[in-house]
């Protein structure tokens, strides 16, 4: 997101005078994505509140932005398969887009800030990438979403997932699953739980949230 260099973060905004936080999500959606809904077609439930500084570390100096953060999830009735052929990110805003199924979201989630609590072989993800202002298919090294922050010392960022964002996708991988009534999984009271469960289980993955760089 060019408002956050280096930095992966979903699709969102401000909220404009007079608008209501599901149509500021709505419109940041389609300003920065492409993908329009009108409020009937898509679910939207609360997944969060977070409360944000950048930068994020002091050695980076003091901090310029402030901001509460809503976190939310949109349920479309689209696959992912189908939205991303619809997807047309704001070149002037976006630099890259990639889906994410909760396998790797389980990955991410399990990671400390810095990226180091994890020790698993390298993967990589599927990302969108603008270059000379086109659209690249790359692979990405899965090591980039699993830091939040940036090091400890010196002043220079790097690549990296909000932290904010790693709180929504924990917040997202515990939400997945509706309560065991007909051999489903349970929901998971913790990230943990949710990553072995996901793991154990060896479930398929069927949704996937949308984050931008």
């Amino acid at each position: 997101m060019r408002t956050f260099p280096c930095v992966w973060v979903p699709p969102g905004g401000h909220v404009e005078p007079g608008e209501t936080l599901q149509k500021a999500l709505l419109r940041e959606l389609s300003e920065e994505t492409g993908l329009s809904f009108s409020e009937e077609s898509v679910k939207i439930s609360n997944l969060g509140l977070w409360e944000s500084v950048f930068p994020p570390i002091l050695s980076m100096g003091l901090p310029v932005r402030h901001h509460v953060i809503v976190y939310f999830l949109a349920q479309a009735q689209e696959d992912h398969q189908t939205l991303k052929g619809r997807l047309k990110l704001c070149h002037e805003e976006t630099d890259a887009s990639t889906w994410l199924d909760e396998h790797i979201v389980a990955e991410v989630a399990q990671s400390d800030d810095f990226g180091q609590s994890r020790k698993v072989p390298q993967r990589y993800f599927k990302a969108t990438v603008v270059e000379n202002s086109q659209p690249v298919e790359k692979n990405l090294p899965l090591s980039i979403l699993m830091s939040s922050l940036p090091p400890a010392e010196g002043n220079v960022d790097i690549e990296r997932l909000s932290t904010g964002t790693k709180f929504a996708l924990r917040c997202w991988l515990k939400s997945l699953y509706s309560p065991s009534t007909s051999g489903s999984l349970p929901t998971g009271d913790s990230s943990e739980g949710a990553f072995h469960m996901i793991t154990n289980a060896g479930h398929q993955p069927v949704k996937s949230p949308f984050w931008a760089n």
